[in-house]
């Protein structure tokens, strides 16, 4: 059992007491449960964990983008969020490293009668038993790693690739439709070369140039009425590092 605070503050910001909205927001407690199990399996070089989370924020600070209003924090009144993780590594060959993990997530209000509208319908809306923001249901990424000798004596060569998954989830603290991230998968990779004192790597992220919401919001809609935020993330990218200890 954990035991969580988060400290009391205010909104430098203009509020709109008129919809419920405080220039001071609470403090927030959390009151956590972890229930795990590990297993060793020495025939196949690997270990499993699996852990289970049971976890209640009471006065949850939520921020956000209000409609006609502007960012800040707000308390609702409470949120659960529940689920496990389950976690495995191998090395099935000499020099060659496999992961996995998988996370099962549940996260709702249980009560946030002032959660921010969406634009052109209200101001405010009633959130209780609604998902949390950012919070895909299923997230699941996996990774292999094959280290090799080279014929130089000193130096080692490697391979890696990465891909992770995250199911579909809305980004947006007022669950607004439009700022709604589909399901997707990222792949990375990178090989290099490693001495003692330096190494030189090529790599490349999200090789699949997926377009991925990360956040979205409301700005005021006394300024831009109709429009949405939408921060996103990093394109295909290609690169090479050299490292080296002095």
């Amino acid at each position: 059992m954990t035991r969580g605070y988060k400290s009391f503050g205010f909104n430098d910001s203009a509020v709109n007491t008129a919809i419920g909205q405080r220039r001071f927001f609470d403090a927030e407690l959390s009151t956590g449960f972890e229930a795990g199990w590990k297993k060793v399996l020495p025939e196949l070089a690997a270990n499993l964990s699996l852990v289970g989370f049971w976890t209640v924020f009471d006065g949850y600070q939520a921020s956000s983008f209000a409609p006609g209003s502007t960012f800040l924090l707000q308390n609702a009144g409470k949120l659960t969020t529940r689920g496990f993780e389950l976690e495995g590594a191998s090395r099935p060959l000499e020099g060659l490293d496999l992961t996995g993990a998988y996370t099962y997530l549940d996260a709702e209000y249980d009560e946030f009668l002032t959660g921010p509208g969406l634009e052109g319908v209200s101001q405010v809306q009633n959130l209780s038993n609604r998902p949390l923001q950012d919070a895909p249901k299923h997230a699941f990424s996996v990774t292999a790693q094959y280290t090799f000798p080279l014929p130089v004596a000193g130096l080692n060569g490697f391979v890696r690739g990465e891909a992770s998954y995250r199911s579909r989830y809305n980004t947006a603290q007022n669950l607004d439709p439009l700022l709604v991230q589909d399901a997707y998968t990222l792949f990375n990779a990178r090989a290099g070369v490693t001495a003692e004192r330096w190494s030189v790597e090529v790599w490349g992220r999200n090789i699949g140039d997926e377009l991925i919401l990360y956040r979205g919001g409301t700005p005021p809609a006394v300024f831009t009425a109709g429009s949405r935020i939408r921060f996103l993330g990093d394109p295909r990218t290609y690169g090479v590092t050299l490292r080296a200890d002095f």
